[in-house]
């Protein structure tokens, strides 16, 4: 979809590009403008102290080319974020809570940060953008995902740097028009940081056991110590799951690894008969549901209600990388 900028910003552009180069200031960057001159620093970092597998980081150069090639200028706090961090996927389970004037979601809890290389594949956020072209204006900028919803930031003048979260269950008909089902969750990308925190009530898990525990959180010395104590560790914690099914929830790669290498039966069900790539599914997680497909995971292994990994990627019309990883399995 071709996008087109408008002669107003153009001519604002030029007038302060032109105002900055009299008076001698002017640095060959865009200006910014006093809406985007408050990052917060702190919030900035501390997210991204708890953000995994980023890509190659970004330059500025290489930010101003993705500028161009949107035709929108970024805001400063997400251009600063993005100088920290490419992308990548938050290990715990944070959550921004929304109040009532928000829409009908109570909490937003973001899963990653799409980055921006080519090494992401279909998770680089230029692609995603041009994957929900028929959903977004053109000033809409997919920037996470949290499950099947997204986090939105827009350029757009009269909203520059707000943050929206796209709501998918609320148009799986595709009959909404474009930019509908979005809901304002903060102002700006620094105040959407500064709100999260880390919320273990989120997680689809609160572990007690210490070796559900470090498959949560990737704890490797832990979960192999108990491994070799254990000739049967294919427990189940109080939610029925096994501990290759928290350690992909949790995007736990290295966790994964370490119990297929131990000979962990990677089709092992949960309490609802739902396997570990059932829930790779659910999360779009590619790299660990290739990890579990090498150790000869079934995608159309079935549920108790007669869900499989491969019906669950097919639901989702968004998650087409994944429906084209498991399709290729016979």
């Amino acid at each position: 979809m071709k996008l087109h900028t408008s002669a107003k910003r153009k001519l604002r552009l030029c007038l302060l590009i032109a105002v900055a180069a009299f008076c001698g200031c002017f640095d060959g960057k865009q200006p910014t403008s006093p809406v985007e001159a408050a990052i917060d620093h702190v919030a900035l970092k501390r997210v991204a102290d708890r953000i995994q597998d980023a890509y190659e980081p970004l330059t500025r150069e290489s930010i101003s080319e993705i500028e161009r090639t949107i035709k929108h200028r970024l805001p400063a706090d997400y251009v600063a974020f993005l100088l920290m961090k490419n992308g990548g996927k938050l290990r715990d389970d944070w959550c921004c809570p929304l109040d009532d004037r928000r829409g009908p979601l109570s909490a937003c809890t973001p899963q990653e940060f799409f980055p921006i290389s080519e090494e992401a594949e279909d998770d680089n956020l230029l692609v995603v953008r041009e994957d929900y072209d028929d959903r977004f204006h053109e000033w809409h900028l997919p920037i996470g995902r949290e499950y099947n919803n997204l986090i939105v930031l827009s350029l757009r003048d009269d909203s520059f740097g707000q943050v929206f979260l796209w709501d998918f269950d609320a148009d799986t008909m595709h009959l909404a028009p474009l930019g509908a089902n979005l809901y304002r969750i903060a102002d700006s990308f620094s105040e959407f940081l500064a709100r999260l925190r880390y919320d273990p009530s989120e997680s689809i898990t609160v572990e007690k056991l210490p070796q559900f525990l470090a498959a949560e959180a990737s704890d490797l010395a832990v979960l192999e110590k108990f491994i070799k104590s254990d000739s049967d560790f294919r427990h189940f914690n109080e939610r029925g799951q096994t501990l290759l099914h928290v350690a992909v929830w949790h995007s736990q790669i290295d966790a994964v690894q370490l119990l297929l290498r131990n000979t962990f039966p990677v089709d092992a069900p949960n309490s609802e008969g739902l396997t570990a790539l059932y829930y790779a599914s659910m999360a779009g997680d590619i790299d660990i549901a290739k990890e579990l497909l090498k150790s000869g995971a079934n995608p159309r292994a079935k549920g108790k209600s007669g869900q499989s990994p491969l019906s669950e990627a097919m639901s989702n019309p968004y998650n087409q990388r994944m429906q084209r990883l498991l399709n290729s399995v016979k």
